[in-house]
């Protein structure tokens, strides 16, 4: 019996020189990174500062003559026939009530071990 083997050797990759490279050689990969990083860290800070109206508020539209209420996002508009109106989430810490009338006595506990 006759047993033939094959080894497939990849083929080798001619390896380019460094002005051929691409114009930003070693530096272009950490600059891609800091502008990417730059880019988010631009729009975390636009998002924050666009207001926390859409945060805190609630953003509706009013039907002039049913005046039925709908919730709509805080960057919708209204329909024709409707108002806008928005109100806060959250409003003021009111006044603090009267204290409450004292409680009924508890039962009496069990004994506990001696020792």
């Amino acid at each position: 019996m006759l047993v033939i083997r094959f080894e497939v050797e990849p083929p080798e990759r001619p390896r380019t020189p460094r002005a051929e490279r691409g114009r930003l050689g070693r530096l272009g990969t950490p600059a891609i990174v800091l502008g990417i990083l730059a880019a988010i860290l631009l729009t975390g800070v636009a998002v924050s500062q666009t207001g926390p109206s859409s945060r805190s508020s609630i953003h509706a539209c009013v039907d002039r003559d049913s005046r039925a209420v709908r919730i709509v996002g805080s960057g919708r508009k209204c329909r024709r026939g409707e108002q806008r109106v928005r109100w806060a989430r959250i409003g003021p810490v009111g006044d603090r009530g009267p204290a409450g009338a004292p409680g009924a006595p508890g039962a009496p506990g069990a004994n506990g071990v001696a020792g």
